[in-house]
């Protein structure tokens, strides 16, 4: 099991663990960052991609820092989760995580966001997310990220 703040990961789950990449704008000489980001469902039943209407959900955030600039940078990293429904729609989410920068060239970050069951309606969506820097006055800084997990879809199950 992996432990977290906010969830507890099966990675002996019956899914396939899908992740997708975190794509970094690398404008900052000295700075390098990877990541990756994985959807689950109910931390039980571990990473997938079709979610139950009355499960809770979430994404987890694993990225790497390296490179001597990580020293002296200071600020936030924002974390942010979107949906868009395929056809009509998309789905507002009370998303964003704020999480402190640290310093150093290796340092690596797990973070969750987590979302209730039910928050979002049945149907096929299309989950794209954001980690973006600012500085310790709130000024957008030069690092952002992006990644795209793809089609999920959510469902309700009759009993």
């Amino acid at each position: 099991m992996i432990r977290t703040s906010q969830a507890t990961i099966n990675p002996n789950s019956k899914e396939d663990v899908m992740s997708f990449p975190l794509v970094f704008e690398d404008l900052v000489p000295l700075f390098k960052i990877s990541g990756t980001g994985t959807v689950f469902e109910s931390p039980e039943y571990g990473a997938s991609t079709i979610i139950e209407h009355d499960q809770k959900w979430g994404v987890i955030f694993e990225w790497t820092q390296t490179g001597p600039l990580g020293w002296i940078l200071c600020g936030t990293w924002n974390l942010n989760v979107y949906l868009e429904k395929m056809g009509p729609g998309e789905k507002d989410l009370p998303n964003q995580k704020d999480v402190a920068f640290i310093q150093g060239s290796n340092v690596s970050y797990k973070e969750i966001i987590e979302f209730p069951a039910g928050i979002v309606e049945d149907g096929v969506y299309r989950l794209v997310t954001t980690i973006t820097f600012t500085g310790p006055k709130g000024n957008p800084g030069p690092v952002v990220c992006f990644g795209d997990a793809g089609l999920i879809q959510f469902y309700t199950a009759e009993n």
